[in-house]
């Protein structure tokens, strides 16, 4: 067994730095338990390097010094090999711990340890020769990983031909690379975390976006809803009063040609005494629908009041309201609506320039129609046909 000197002072510092080290990235930045398992052995070269600190140089330091440049290298390669579950490689390794405690405390066994050193050495060796094949076959192998094996051997070599330079020289190289091996393993470790916290922060951005927007068109459709709901006569479908003389207004604020026709139903009073309002209400949405269809897309119906209706053609001349007026009339003779209606036409500007000298002519001319018999368009402005 070899002697215990001063130069071996440089390896045992070595070791419990860089033993320390290693032990102490992963498990600060590591989940990954099943990494763990390659880390363990280096807690017997941490506690042999510790040990080793309080020791005088005796047989019993030689003995530590062996066992602290073997038998972490030992298990490592096994766990290379074998990958044994986490809880095995710690009961193993507390076994060998307090085994290798009681051969400590007893001189008696040096003369035996001193005898085996050789056969350590080469069972070591062997282990890191099956693990260094089958390691180089897998994957994810590393070039800093290779290495650390090949020189681990170089140990196992300098501690047979006892020469206290290569022992230095090679442990500070294995445990350097073995630093840089765990620090490389827990920076693509690190990497691959970020990228999935950031996909993950993407995916979530991506949600609350999609149901930020999801939300924005709900309240457009509700702003929507209620802006039309204001504009919108509940019992008809038609514009309101408000909505259809605002209509008018911006007609004649952006001087467009257009015409209106006022019209409202014929014995309207009557159907309401005689049939009930359920009935007036089903005759006033049958007289809406009809209309809309018969006018242009771009025109307008809105509700004036009670029966009363107001019809807005925009680019239109008298005639084009006297066509659509006597539509009206047909498309009701024809229909399943057991009523009529009276009309009146204004024609702007040469009926008014307001929006209420143009409903006044209409009015004047609905009125006209309810003379004349009902159920008839009537004209009293200064355009002429």
């Amino acid at each position: 067994m070899l002697a215990y000197t001063w130069m071996d002072n440089l390896v045992v510092i070595s070791t419990f730095a860089l033993s320390l080290i290693i032990l102490t990235i992963p498990i600060l930045f590591w989940e990954n338990k099943a990494m763990y398992k390659l880390l363990l052995p280096f807690t017997l070269s941490f506690l042999f390097a510790l040990l080793l600190f309080f020791l005088p140089k005796t047989p019993q330091a030689s003995a530590v010094f062996l066992f602290m440049n073997t038998l972490p290298f030992l298990f490592f390669g096994l766990f290379l090999i074998i990958n044994p579950d986490i809880k095995i490689s710690i009961t193993v390794l507390a076994f060998i711990t307090v085994l290798s405690i009681w051969l400590l405390t007893s001189p008696n066994y040096y003369s035996l340890l001193a005898a085996a050193t050789n056969y350590l050495l080469i069972i070591t060796s062997v282990i890191i020769v099956i693990a260094f094949i089958k390691y180089s076959r897998t994957r994810d192998f590393s070039l800093f990983m290779q290495v650390a094996l090949f020189m681990i051997l170089f140990i196992q070599l300098s501690l047979f031909v006892q020469s206290q330079i290569m022992i230095t020289v090679s442990v500070f190289v294995v445990y350097s690379l073995l630093v840089l091996y765990f620090r490389k393993e827990t920076y693509d470790y690190l990497t691959i975390r970020i990228a999935e916290a950031e996909q993950i922060n993407a995916q979530w951005e991506r949600s609350v976006q999609q149901e930020v927007n999801k939300r924005i068109y709900e309240i457009k459709t509700e702003k929507f809803q209620l802006e039309e709901s204001s504009r919108i006569d509940p019992l008809t479908g038609a514009l309101n009063k408000a909505a259809i003389t605002n209509l008018i207004h911006e007609l004649i604020r952006d001087i467009n040609n257009f015409t209106i026709i006022l019209f409202d139903i014929d014995n309207f009073k009557n159907i309401n005494d005689n049939e009930g309002h359920l009935a007036g209400d089903r005759i006033l949405q049958q007289v809406s629908k009809l209309v809309q269809h018969s006018i242009r897309p771009h025109d307008s119906l809105g509700r004036y009041g009670g029966d009363e209706f107001l019809i807005i053609l925009p680019n239109t001349q008298l005639k084009d309201a006297l066509f659509v007026a006597e539509r009206i009339h047909d498309r009701l003779f024809n229909s399943e609506v057991k009523c009529t209606v009276s009309i009146g036409i204004a024609v702007y500007p040469a009926d008014g320039l307001t929006i209420e000298e143009l409903i006044s002519l209409a009015d004047k001319g609905l009125y006209k129609s309810k003379a004349n018999g009902r159920n008839t368009t009537s004209y009293t402005g200064r355009v002429t046909l």
